[in-house]
């Protein structure tokens, strides 16, 4: 092991000498001051504020364990009794009768334990939910079951595993079942597997639990929020909560209402300054990073413009990052319409995220007809800390580009056809998405390798779209063969 002195630097500070640094700081200054001097950018400086403190956290599975835990407490300080326990055991046994009705030969092993009228009709109100429960068996290693809910009245026993981000282990929900069975024989049961992630599972690594994702809570939380039901503290708290968990919806804070349209126009008439930022590495700086920057450089004579580089940059980081980001998805867009050239694409963008379709599949979209765009495109730039990677564990250097196809877009009942098809191209699969991930390597986007993949991706994206549904795409798959130069 070579003397500490000799290590690999890890950092880009390290990287870097006093020179590039000040360097550095005095271009990303002059940049800046091209932004600043456009009236524009102040009044768009309200991207830079956080409206919902649940937005600043960084939440895992024990915590939404214990928000549902809340929830689901009939006698809890919401006020609403079993109004949620009973929205999701109704998304539960929905999703279990989809099941059987979905299956060709007309049989699953997938047991409700509940139908949809007992739900309707049976009484909630004495539900005893319970987070973190021991389990053991002979021979067997301890487990806990993340939410165990009891009624006793009608002796029903719900059994809920949650995921977020992580997946179930080998023979953990049999484990769970196996337990459940011996210690409440002769009550009705429901298994349920709560995944926000909607991963895909074969039945048997998920011993036939019913699956549900976070859908049923964004709609339960909608209909509870009607104005006038609740008190004015509880109406809050529940709205934090659907800010949080539909993170996209049209619920969100009109305070940022109509600002996309207004960033993807500024970032078009700066696109030149913008390219040169997403370069600097003053751009990757945020609130976490700025002090720690600022003491690296405070005993340093020269450090003056550093300093105010770190300033500019801590203030301004979240809507320069958005800036950035459409800029880069820009150049993507320009990217593919000039290279693909016999499909008529059209494409929406906002911060971060770029939809593709056809035209025909645009017009069913605003008109409803179906759900969703079947291609998004998902932008992560270069950070110095974990905000706004794909995961808590990953810090990209580069932009990475994530291309999910998503398996919902032309119906339930098209799922399966879909799935197959995304399977037969290798793409990841998760139970509602379909995705790739690729690195962008130079700030020159256009003119790299990485784009040209990034371009063939989007083309096979395209096509599996074009096969898995032809009539809503309005196109013919024979029509797909040729690309342009």
């Amino acid at each position: 092991m070579p003397p500490l002195s000799q290590k690999e630097p890890t950092t880009w500070k390290r990287l870097m000498t006093n020179t590039d640094k000040v360097k550095d700081a005095q271009s990303f200054i002059s940049n800046m001051t091209l932004l600043l001097e456009d009236p524009r950018f102040n009044a768009l400086s309200r991207f830079n504020q956080n409206r919902v403190w649940f937005d600043l956290l960084s939440l895992k599975e024990i915590h939404y364990c214990t928000i549902l835990e809340w929830l689901f407490s009939p006698h809890e300080g919401h006020g609403l009794g079993s109004f949620f326990l009973k929205r999701f055991l109704l998304a539960a046994t929905s999703a279990a009768a989809t099941d059987l009705s979905s299956n060709s030969s007309g049989q699953t092993h997938i047991q409700s334990g509940l139908t949809i009228g007992q739900v309707h009709t049976v009484s909630l109100d004495q539900a005893v939910v319970g987070r973190e429960i021991k389990t053991s068996l002979p021979d067997d290693e301890e487990g806990r079951i993340d939410l165990l809910i009891l009624e006793p009245q009608s002796e029903t026993v719900i059994v809920i595993e949650r995921k977020d981000g992580s997946t179930v282990t080998h023979d953990q929900l049999r484990r769970y079942r196996s337990w459940v069975e011996k210690k409440f024989r002769g009550y009705r049961m429901l298994f349920v597997l709560s995944d926000s992630w909607q991963h895909s599972y074969t039945p048997e690594s998920t011993d036939n639990w019913i699956q549900v994702d976070d859908s049923w809570l964004i709609d339960a939380l909608k209909e509870a929020l009607i104005p006038g039901r609740l008190p004015v503290s509880v109406h809050e708290r529940l709205e934090d909560l659907l800010y949080h968990f539909d993170a996209d919806g049209e619920y969100r804070d009109p305070f940022h209402h109509g600002i996309e349209k207004e960033l993807q126009a500024f970032a078009f008439k700066h696109r030149n300054v913008l390219q040169r930022l997403q370069t600097n590495k003053f751009s990757r700086i945020n609130a976490r990073t700025a002090l720690s920057e600022w003491i690296s450089v405070v005993d340093q004579s020269s450090s003056d413009c550093v300093k105010q580089a770190v300033i500019l940059a801590n203030r301004h980081h979240t809507l320069l990052q958005g800036l950035i980001a459409i800029q880069c998805l820009e150049v993507i867009k320009d990217a593919l319409e000039q290279k693909i050239v016999d499909i008529d694409l059209k494409f929406e963008l906002f911060t971060n995220t770029m939809h593709i379709g056809t035209s025909p599949m645009q017009a069913l979209v605003n008109q409803k007809i179906v759900q969703c765009w079947p291609v998004t495109l998902k932008l992560f730039l270069p950070n110095k800390g974990n905000d706004d990677s794909l995961s808590e564990s990953k810090d990209y250097q580069t932009p990475t580009v994530e291309i999910l196809m998503d398996l919902r877009a032309f119906g339930d009942s098209q799922y399966e056809k879909g799935k197959g098809l995304a399977i037969s191209e290798g793409l990841e699969i998760r139970r509602r998405w379909a995705s790739r991930t690729t690195e962008i390597t130079h700030a020159e986007l256009s003119d790299t390798a990485s784009m040209a993949n990034l371009i063939e991706e989007v083309k096979r994206m395209n096509k599996i779209s074009l096969d898995w549904d032809p009539d809503s795409c309005g196109l013919n798959t024979q029509n797909t063969g040729s690309t342009g130069s």
